[in-house]
């Protein structure tokens, strides 16, 4: 609960930039402005700059081993929102694929929080598979 008020506070309305929240267990919290890098059988998926910390609004976001892919206009639009937390989720599958989960947090005008989940499936070749977003949880951003 205490990492809850911390986020909390992160997400203040005087704070111009949010910064990215990354959690990749076994490793607690870590606020990062680069973005998230997994890796699978010798393969590296990263997602960089997401929310107000993207560079630009033309620059890619996600690359697989270095090459650029493809994100599609839902998870663009999740990924840019304002003073968002994000938590990004990576599973390896054979074959060098990649599950992943991205948790958002965001603060509203009335100052309460609003949860929300986008996932999309990255294979070996480099092919995104959108899975689509839906609401989230408390619980579900802040599971250990």
């Amino acid at each position: 609960m205490t990492s809850l008020v911390a986020l909390i506070a992160l997400l203040a309305p005087a704070q111009a930039e949010p910064p990215l929240l990354t959690i990749t267990e076994p490793r607690p919290p870590e606020l990062l402005s680069a973005g998230f890098e997994a890796r699978c059988e010798g393969r590296t998926l990263a997602l960089q700059g997401a929310g107000a910390r993207r560079p630009t609004s033309d620059a890619p976001l996600l690359k697989l081993d270095g090459q650029n892919v493809a994100l599609p206009p839902a998870a663009l639009a999740f990924l840019s929102a304002d003073r968002s937390a994000y938590r990004f989720a990576a599973v390896c599958d054979r074959g060098g694929a990649f599950h992943v989960k991205l948790n958002r947090v965001s603060g509203t005008a009335d100052g309460a929080l609003s949860f929300d989940v986008h996932a999309f499936d990255v294979d070996g070749q480099g092919k995104l598979t959108d899975r689509g977003g839906q609401k989230g949880t408390a619980e579900g951003f802040s599971y250990r």
